[in-house]
């Protein structure tokens, strides 16, 4: 079945489950999470969300310093059940934190560590937050692991029930900008305007199941990293999420200068891929929107009152301007 939402894509990939679909460093080792670990984590995740009363439309924010297992969790628990997530970046300011998360209304926030949680601690009563979690151990903050406690798998029928109800035209995510020119704005995101991007940028890449791995570097918050991620769910790609930009080169461990280049340029060559793709799809964008205005200059044509001589010179002159 075609995906419609931004879930669907888990649940496609369970039709070709990988051993090691997340892959996450913790203390310097690897933890794999298989697709099965990961889809029931998810569902776990949302039905301890029924029970905090997280509803369709309800916004929960996602801030994470670096890249991580528990934050693709959180996502999909969250998008499934109809509400909206909110990522930020992590590396803004007490103040903008307030006001992104006040602006966008967000009941809940997951975080990843006690920096982002000294600073939201400062501004959390200005907002509307009424929890906070962390996914590593933080004094004084809740642990996200209260998700998977206590567990009722016999709400997951209103799991389902939710799930049904999500239309590819409801509201996926909120992106903020930078707020570079003034303050944030929230960019709406439905799951149709990430779905169709996802499976248009497919069709152009060189993907194969079992023969791709790969490793995820750019923030999760920013739009590119996360359709990325969406078109590996797709595809069945092993995802490595590297600690941060400087510890890429530890992701090849043991390889040589030579093949670590190698890896280094397909990734490059990967990115360049996907922005063609998506240039590819404003030109054809463009043009069938040149041709639309072109089409209705001609049509109003036959509302003059002309001879078909001058007819004929007013169509030539409009396709001369376009």
């Amino acid at each position: 079945m075609k995906p419609t939402r931004l879930f669907d894509f888990l649940a496609h990939q369970l039709e070709q489950p990988l051993d090691k679909c997340l892959n996450t460093k913790y203390n310097g080792k690897w933890e794999a999470t298989s697709t099965q670990e990961f889809y029931d984590k998810v569902q776990q995740a949302s039905r301890k969300l029924l029970q905090m009363g997280v509803k369709h439309g309800d916004k929960v924010a996602l801030i994470s310093t670096n890249n991580r297992t528990e934050w693709c969790i959180m996502d999909q628990a969250v998008l499934q059940l109809g509400a909206t997530t909110v990522p930020i970046y992590p590396t803004i300011t007490g103040p903008e934190y307030e006001y992104v998360l006040t602006h966008s209304e967000s009941r809940f926030c997951f975080i990843s560590d006690a920096e982002i949680f000294e600073k939201l601690t400062k501004v959390a009563k200005n907002t509307m937050l009424e929890g906070i979690y962390s996914f590593e151990e933080v004094k004084g903050c809740d642990s996200w692991n209260m998700l998977f406690e206590k567990d009722n798998p016999s709400l997951q029928d209103k799991v389902e029930e939710a799930k049904k109800a999500v239309l590819p035209e409801d509201l996926a995510t909120i992106i903020y900008t930078s707020g570079t020119t003034g303050l944030p704005k929230g960019v709406m995101l439905s799951h149709n305007n990430v779905v169709s991007n996802v499976l248009s940028a497919t069709q152009k890449l060189p993907l194969t199941t079992d023969k791709n791995v790969a490793l995820s570097f750019l923030p999760v918050c920013h739009i590119f990293e996360r359709v990325i991620l969406y078109i590996y769910y797709h595809n069945a790609i092993e995802i490595h999420f590297a600690e941060s930009i400087e510890k890429i080169s530890e992701f090849v461990e043991g390889a040589t200068e030579e093949e670590e280049e190698k890896g280094i340029n397909r990734a490059k060559e990967f990115a360049a891929k996907l922005r063609k793709a998506q240039e590819d799809f404003d030109a054809k964008t463009n043009e069938a929107k040149v041709e639309l205005a072109r089409a209705r200059h001609i049509a109003e044509l036959e509302t003059l009152e002309v001879t078909e001589t001058e007819k004929h010179e007013l169509v030539d002159k409009i396709n001369a301007l376009y």
